[in-house]
């Protein structure tokens, strides 16, 4: 479908915000940049690993041992060639390329190691309205691809590893503790609307009447 078409579908951006971790409401953190992404990933992907150690967080917080681990892996791309096309409006871009996109970057892996008060933020991983977790920036690679003249990167891939984090680290009544918990309540409910589901009551006499 053309890009120009009137009709055209609007894509959500994915992003992940920071939130301040001692309020119950959503408020974002005003020492943490949050990031919209330029372009969402072509392809994310997720491993799941069965319980086994406790897990330590950045921050020094254990997970439940009893809990599955689930890391998302995903790249994004970043691109300053629209905005150089027309200097006159992203003068920041043309002095600066993609340094403050990295540097949004870089301040939210620094943010998860933050101690005293207040508190280090919440994490929160948004990728459509049936993924909104809570996470830790396990990882952040960054290759600069292009650069100017003054030797600012202009084409940027990163690569991230998150950790979904799990209620065990969040105290009841938090706003990180709702999150988490309507996420789980939200998976819940996509389970039930499988349309596989509906016939496993006949599949299952089925069998058992192959069986007998």
């Amino acid at each position: 479908m053309s890009p120009d078409f009137p009709r055209r579908p609007k894509t959500v951006k994915g992003a992940i915000m920071a939130l301040r971790s001692d309020s119950t409401q959503v408020s974002f953190d005003p020492n943490t940049p949050s990031l919209i992404f330029q372009y969402n990933p072509e392809t994310l992907t997720r491993t799941f690993s069965p319980p086994g150690d406790e897990e330590v967080s950045p921050n020094g917080e254990k997970r439940d041992a009893n809990s599955i681990s689930e890391l998302i892996s995903l790249t994004l791309e970043f691109d300053a060639a629209d905005q150089l096309e027309q200097p006159e409006k992203n003068r920041d871009v043309v002095e600066n390329g993609l340094h403050p996109a990295l540097a949004v970057l870089e301040s939210i892996m620094h943010s998860q190691f933050k101690t005293g008060n207040p508190p280090p933020p919440i994490l929160i991983f948004l990728f459509g309205r049936n993924r909104t977790v809570p996470v830790w920036l396990d990882s952040l690679k960054v290759i600069e691809e292009v650069f100017d003249p003054d030797l600012n990167p202009i084409r940027v891939r990163v690569e991230l590893v998150l950790r979904v984090r799990d209620l065990s680290g969040f105290k009841k009544g938090s706003i990180g503790y709702a999150i988490c918990a309507s996420h789980l309540e939200r998976r819940r409910t996509l389970s039930r609307l499988y349309p596989q589901n509906g016939s496993m009551h006949r599949l299952f006499d089925q069998v058992m009447r192959g069986i007998h």
